[in-house]
């Protein structure tokens, strides 16, 4: 299976800007109010997108704006896919954690219930791979995926199914989620919240922030970019409903079942999950030391914050864009945490010919998923 260049939207702007600031070790945070609480947040400050007027009611989410803003900038590609296969031979595979729960709960802020302004059908996780195949004119498989922080990634793995089923030869896929006022106090709530930028792996980190984005591409079977996909797994441990296994059990498997799905012995990058949450940064440096100790590693959790169930996506083509500029981009680090398993930090942004990067996500329930992506002239 093949992918197309990536497109992202990011509170920094696109995957160009966004790698430049990765580079750079900039933050993208700032500070909004949710429901009379502020919260640090990487919020989309830009213009985003407007709806065609003809765009159905239950669509018009932030949530959808922003994955809108996404796939017109993947245009290009996308019409590369109907024009080769038809519009019957293209599906879409969208994962996202929100949909449209903020607009649906302003329906419940007046002094009675305000039934015209809920749509269920705009909480639905499919919402959106709906949308983008309306909005496209496709005529195969839509489908949400909703796996918490690992849909991004999960999204890759079941467009790959569809197309080795014969299912479809294209997919549309990746991840989009908004800022949200569930979301965010439901973190809040588990007292997994910062009121400071992140520090993964850092000492004194003491938790996340959340962001919103979308990252989407093109998986097909024909090469159109240079970048396959070499290998993509997941597996499920069900240690504990929020706190992953300090022993990291499932997520070295996942990384050596990666690994061996790929023919590879390691890889150039890694891109780390790195929220900076105390127990999952030991958990992941865990898993790292344990496998692929000496690979350069690096989050950008640090520098957008966490976008959920984008974040796999959004990662992804942070790899693809290490690939394409021979570049692994910092991780924002003041002092590492000496109580945790030692990894290989990129502490500055470094030169390096990167041929194959594996990207991994983890999620509350103990669910894990990897990809290895590469270049498709390089073993």
């Amino acid at each position: 299976m093949y992918l197309s260049r990536p497109s992202i939207v990011c509170p920094f702007g696109d995957e160009k800007t966004l790698f430049d600031a990765l580079k750079c070790g900039k933050r993208a945070l700032v500070q909004r109010e949710f429901l009379g609480v502020c919260m640090l947040v990487g919020a989309i400050d830009f213009e985003l997108c407007d709806f065609k007027n003809d765009t159905k009611k239950e669509y018009k989410s932030r949530t959808n704006q922003i994955l809108l803003t996404a796939l017109i900038n993947l245009s290009d590609e996308i019409n590369w896919a109907i024009k080769k296969y038809g519009k019957k031979r293209v599906g879409v595979v969208i994962g996202t954690t929100t949909t449209g729960v903020e607009e649906n709960y302003r329906a419940f802020l007046a002094d009675d219930f305000n039934k015209d302004e809920f749509l269920l059908s705009r909480n639905a996780h499919v919402n959106p791979a709906n949308f983008t195949r309306e909005f496209l004119g496709l005529e195969n498989v839509a489908l949400g995926v909703s796996t918490a922080c690992t849909s991004g990634i999960k999204a890759f793995s079941i467009a790959k199914n569809f197309i080795e089923l014969g299912v479809c030869d294209a997919v549309v896929c990746g991840g989009v989620d908004s800022l949200n006022s569930l979301t965010l106090h439901g973190f809040n709530s588990l007292s997994v919240l910062s009121n400071s930028p992140s520090k993964p792996f850092d000492k004194t980190r003491d938790g996340i922030n959340i962001a919103e984005g979308a990252g989407v591409f093109v998986l097909s079977r024909d090469d159109l970019f240079g970048i396959k996909l070499k290998s993509i797994s997941s597996n499920c441990d069900a240690y504990h409903i929020t706190q992953p296994n300090p022993q990291a059990t499932q997520q070295i498997k996942l990384i050596n079942e990666l690994l061996k799905q790929s023919g590879l012995d390691s890889v150039e990058y890694i891109n780390l999950h790195a929220t900076a949450t105390v127990a999952n940064d030991k958990m992941e440096a865990t898993a790292i030391a344990k496998t692929l100790p000496n690979v350069l590693a690096s989050g950008i959790k640090a520098n957008i914050g966490h976008t959920l169930g984008a974040a796999g996506a959004i990662e992804a083509g942070v790899c693809v864009m290490s690939m394409l500029n021979d570049t692994v981009c910092m991780q924002i680090l003041d002092n590492y945490d000496d109580e945790i398993e030692r990894i290989n930090l990129a502490k500055t942004t470094q030169n390096l010919k990167v041929n194959n990067c594996l990207n991994l996500s983890f999620a509350f329930g103990g669910d894990n998923a990897g990809m290895i992506i590469g270049k498709t002239d390089v073993s």
